[in-house]
């Protein structure tokens, strides 16, 4: 069994906002859907935004000195750019030592000074090309270390279908091992459009798993083990071999419970897995906004016998704060080859609460709340948006499934404006009978337009 790709300080640090980065880019393009919740984009490894503070860390300050140099190449033609480059080591018990990084000159040519020796991590991102390469299990010692970085190219292809039927882009992920010395490798590129095939970068070596992300929610994952073609990557040339991805038996995860991925603090949501491979072992787990995340019902199943499709709750924790949005992760790890597949899907916190839940008749009613809204830098006062309160006699458990929910019986009974942080007020209501109320929101450019829970008032 290969050892797993280490996941690297830098791209641990992302995580805490590896959610606000992807919803900036694809909320407004799921805006116009009118039936269902917004279904996003793949996720791009796009490289770190928050770095860790360059130099030694507390614990390495006796460890030996390297620098490390070379040239950053991409795949084909050659074009002067600005690529940015990473070097982080570990010891032999695997504590962080410490991280440098820098930007190439326009011939590609970089150099790292004060890098500790030990085990290095590499990290790379090309200008442009929305390409990103990593190799793992470097030996840096001390003093000079060249470290050269020339790609070569697998093709792949995408055969659309299952319930989605395409994607409006691809993010292509490869990983293997580098040869000469062997060591974990993995990149990803990032495709614009509805592509079907194209060239995905690759450090020299052997691929052994790909993925390929139609949105952050469904991943189609081919492997070595299923195949009797072999994968070899020369630098500067393209493979010989070709990845097949198939969109009908991708896996897939979904909030299908409340069905507008939406609610209030303490909902229990149900997460919808389909063609999730029977061999992976699975880690579900909640994350919140803020910096860092705060992680929650982290939950672990043995899925080696059956998971073909299931349903598994998620309760979102009591004390979330209205307006935050929560990401629900799922990492499923291909035991054969240790793929870390990750999916995942969104929920908004967001409320509407009765003045009183019994009243007599006659008697006036608010309805308050709070929804998600555009803050400003550090949670300060954002952007004030409309929301509407629809009302219907008949008790429902779950919002309204269409945008225009007059259909449904619904019928609207006040429109507000928020404040800058999101809460709303309506004025005095009147209900003659027990009624069923919910808030519905627009989306803005972090955040998708949805309904809240269902609260209920009873007439006297």
């Amino acid at each position: 069994m290969k050892a797993p790709l280490h996941v690297p300080l830098v791209l641990r640090t992302l995580l805490s906002v590896f959610l606000l980065l992807l919803l900036s880019a694809v909320i407004c393009a799921s805006a116009a859907l009118a039936s269902e919740p917004a279904c996003f984009d793949p996720f791009f490894y796009g490289g770190p935004t928050q770095l860790p503070s360059p130099g030694l860390a507390a614990s390495a300050t006796d460890a030996p000195i390297a620098s490390v140099h070379g040239h950053v190449f991409p795949y084909g033609d050659f074009y002067p750019a600005a690529h940015f480059v990473s070097v982080e080591t570990y010891d032999g018990s695997g504590s962080y030592l410490g991280y440098q990084s820098t930007t190439t000159d326009q011939s590609g040519f970089y150099s790292l000074a004060d890098v500790p020796a030990g085990t290095g991590h590499l990290f790379v991102r090309y200008e442009g090309n929305n390409v990103v390469l990593e190799r793992s299990g470097l030996q840096i010692a001390e003093g000079s270390n060249e470290l050269t970085v020339y790609p070569g190219a697998v093709q792949w292809t995408n055969t659309k279908g299952g319930p989605f039927n395409g994607s409006s882009s691809l993010n292509v992920v490869l990983g293997g091992i580098a040869l000469s010395p062997d060591g974990p490798i993995r990149s990803s590129r990032w495709f614009s459009g509805a592509v079907v095939s194209g060239e995905a970068w690759s450090l020299p070596g052997q691929v052994e798993w790909a993925q390929c992300y139609y949105r952050e929610n469904e991943v189609a994952t081919w492997a070595l083990v299923d195949t009797t073609e072999t994968l070899h990557v020369i630098g500067g040339e393209p493979s010989s071999g070709q990845i097949d991805f198939h969109q009908d038996s991708a896996a897939r995860m979904r909030i299908v419970w409340p069905r507008w991925q939406s609610g209030k603090p303490g909902t229990v949501m149900k997460m919808r897995f389909e063609n999730w491979p029977m061999w992976t072992g699975l880690a579900l787990t909640g994350l919140d906004a803020s910096v860092p995340a705060t992680t929650w019902n982290d939950l672990t199943y043995d899925v080696s016998t059956s998971l073909s499709t299931r349903t598994l709750n998620l309760k979102v924790p009591t004390t979330a704060k209205v307006g935050r949005f929560f990401t629900t992760d799922a990492r499923g790890t291909v035991t054969e080859l240790e793929i870390p597949t990750n999916v995942s899907a969104y929920f908004q916190v967001s409320t509407v609460k009765p003045s009183r839940a019994r009243i007599a008749k006659g008697q006036a009613v608010r309805l308050s709340g709070r929804v998600p809204v555009l803050l400003g830098p550090d949670g300060t006062a954002g952007t004030r948006k409309y929301v509407t309160i629809w009302a219907r006699r008949q008790t429902a458990a779950d919002a309204p499934a269409k945008w225009d929910p007059r259909a449904a019986g619904w019928r609207k009974v006040a429109t507000v404006r928020t404040d800058a942080f999101g809460r709303y007020v309506t004025p005095k209501l009147r209900p003659s009978r027990s009624t069923s109320y919910v808030c519905r929101y627009p989306g803005d450019p972090t955040h998708f337009r949805a309904y809240t829970s269902v609260c209920r008032v009873r007439v006297r």
